[in-house]
């Protein structure tokens, strides 16, 4: 993902599906606000609607290896989408009919209009300019960074879903530790182009409120980072069909336990 993704009103979701215990203030693990989501009542969560960060002619990041960010987008979004469809019933769907050549505003304009089911919005990530060094590769010279590893995931406090969003968060970031990933902080770092609010340190969910397509999702929202592509040891294994398949399966068990209430409607 590139932080270029955010646009610049707040609006209050009236709905009390889930209740969240926000301890406000600073926190002495260097800056962090702590959130703890209890789900009470899980929302109607068909449809589960997948979109794929960043189009072919504005791909996001580049990976050690000189890929485009929204290749790799492309086919793990294709392939949760089969793992959802498979494992827990509910329809899932592509965002925007699968188009790939709309652009971040009509992207989020189409986001806003869903009225049931969540968002997951999936990306690769990179990190700061100044932590890049050149290396050769295949013949040419690529940017990398080893510095940081792992995943992360966003919510937006402004969006109308934020308490929904939230306890998504956390249900698919506990999942992911569980499953035995490991989280990256280096977006909590203070400095320019980062500084982003943890939510929960433990699980790599921060509050970013400015992303464009969660500021304005009235269902619950996510955007998942499932590692750092400039990391050539993360590029890696996100090339590896097996570990994918565990991410995604992590991500099936969050989806499963955030839904699974009497009152969400499988379709």
């Amino acid at each position: 993902m590139q932080m270029r993704d955010a646009v610049g009103s707040h609006r209050f979701f009236p709905r009390a599906a889930v209740l969240v215990a926000l301890l406000a203030g600073i926190g002495s693990g260097g800056g962090q606000t702590r959130v703890q989501a209890e789900i009470r009542a899980a929302p109607n969560c068909a449809p589960i609607t997948i979109d794929i960060g960043h189009t072919p002619e504005k791909p996001g990041a580049t990976s050690a290896r000189g890929a485009p960010e929204h290749a790799f987008n492309r086919r793990f979004a294709i392939e949760l989408r089969q793992a959802l469809a498979e494992q827990t019933r509910y329809r899932v769907e592509l965002a925007y009919g699968g188009r790939q050549d709309l652009d971040v505003h009509r992207r989020a304009k189409i986001i806003e209009g869903l009225t049931s089911g969540v968002l997951l919005s999936i990306h690769h990530d990179s990190v700061q300019p100044k932590y890049l060094q050149s290396w050769d590769h295949d013949g040419g010279k690529q940017r990398y960074s080893d510095r940081f590893s792992g995943f992360s995931l966003f919510v937006s406090g402004l969006a109308p879903a934020f308490i929904e969003s939230a306890a998504l968060g956390q249900t698919i970031g506990q999942q992911l530790v569980d499953a035995g990933f490991a989280p990256s902080l280096h977006h909590a770092e203070p400095i320019p182009g980062e500084r982003r609010p943890l939510i929960n340190a433990g699980i790599g969910l921060y509050r970013y409120d400015a992303l464009a397509v969660l500021r304005y999702a009235r269902v619950p929202a996510v955007l998942i980072e499932l590692g750092i592509i400039v990391n050539r040891r993360d590029e890696e294994r996100l090339g590896d069909a097996a570990y994918r398949k565990r991410l995604q399966g992590a991500i099936v068990a969050a989806m499963r336990r955030f839904c699974a209430t009497d009152s969400a409607r499988r379709e």
